[in-house]
């Protein structure tokens, strides 16, 4: 039932509550169904002796799925009204940190973890160790010199869908089959991981491009949900940024966590030459501007021009209104096309 509501809390809350009133609709029609016919002729006992189970259950039913159901809704509600009231509307179903208060833009600045979770590597992954709206136009963008290896501004740097690409390469570079879900909602899985060598291997990977703001345990908790409903034996959470102490004591022994500090040791321990290839994936075109998540496409940087935070920036869809998908702008990042 915990999982069940986890993963209804990634719809719209009126799903939720139209899932509620259809599942009360059909099991209170099967509730009210006679378990015994009036009358039983020979060849359909077995068939009303079956019913009994079945019309008990749905006596309960009735009322555990639509609360359950209605629970998740309300969730569903207070994640939507927290987005809003954080300034732009981001729909929960998207991977986006809420705005942060302090960037961390130096190699300096970024926190070490807090505890030994994160900086371990699960069993299951031990072969991975070796209102209105204005379009703004930035005028004369100055090139920025390329990184030529691996650091911390490299892993903080990318938006989330060129981190999870890299994300994807690494994993198989270190002997795994990785493959990225499609664009939209995700159910809380980025990368789905299988291993040659142990067909009964299943991981599931997250990834979280947050730079200034720690991973809590909510999304932690939401992919151990997903891992006990696929019956995966592994899942890992991989961020460019750090965990909160709660969700690195949530983790242990069920999900594995690599903040970005981890990320780019584990990437210093690969072959020279894959290190290379895996920086030139990396900073290979605009690996900067975000990507919708609904579209696929490079968004472009918006601005309030009314509302409740006027002058804000925000990112949107090139193909608004058509797509009306925002991210939350947190002052990271350029709109500079890198050379490739």
């Amino acid at each position: 039932m915990e999982e069940m509501i986890l993963v209804a809390t990634k719809l719209p809350w009126w799903a939720c509550l139209l899932l509620a009133l259809v599942s009360y609709a059909v099991l209170h029609v099967m509730a009210m169904r006679p378990v015994m016919p009036a009358t039983v002729v020979p060849g359909q006992m077995g068939d009303a002796v079956a019913r009994g189970p079945i019309t008990t259950l749905a006596m309960f039913g009735q009322y555990v799925m639509p609360f359950a159901f209605a629970l998740a809704a309300l969730l569903s509600a207070v994640n939507e009204y927290r987005n809003k009231k954080s300034g732009t509307f981001v729909p929960n179903h998207l991977d986006v940190a809420p705005p942060s208060r302090k960037r961390v833009s130096t190699e300096a600045s970024v926190p070490m973890p807090t505890s030994g979770n994160s900086g371990k590597i699960n069993r299951d992954f031990d072969h991975m160790l070796p209102g209105g709206e204005e379009e703004l136009a930035i005028e004369n963008p100055q090139p920025v010199p390329l990184p030529q290896q691996w650091g911390m501004s490299v892993i903080q740097m990318m938006e989330w869908k060129r981190f999870e690409i890299v994300t994807r390469e690494f994993l198989k570079m270190t002997g795994y089959d990785a493959h990225e879900t499609k664009v939209g909602a995700d159910g809380g899985v980025d990368i789905r991981v299988t291993k040659p060598s142990n067909d009964t291997f299943q991981g599931i990977v997250q990834c979280k491009a947050w730079n200034s703001y720690r991973v809590g345990v909510k999304p932690v908790r939401e992919l151990y949900g997903v891992m006990a409903a696929e019956k995966a034996t592994a899942g890992m959470v991989i961020t460019s940024g750090t965990f909160t102490a709660e969700a690195e004591e949530f983790a242990k022994g069920k999900v594995k966590l690599i903040s970005g500090v981890n990320f780019l040791e584990l990437i210093r321990k690969l072959p020279p030459e894959k290190q290379q290839r895996l920086l030139d994936i990396a900073l290979e075109g605009d690996y900067q501007t975000p990507t919708c998540p609904q579209c696929d496409l490079k968004m472009t940087l918006r601005e309030n021009k009314s509302g409740k935070n006027p002058g804000s920036k925000f990112w949107g869809c090139v193909r608004y209104p058509h797509c009306r998908q925002t991210l939350v702008y947190t002052g990271n990042g350029s709109r500079v096309r890198l050379p490739s």
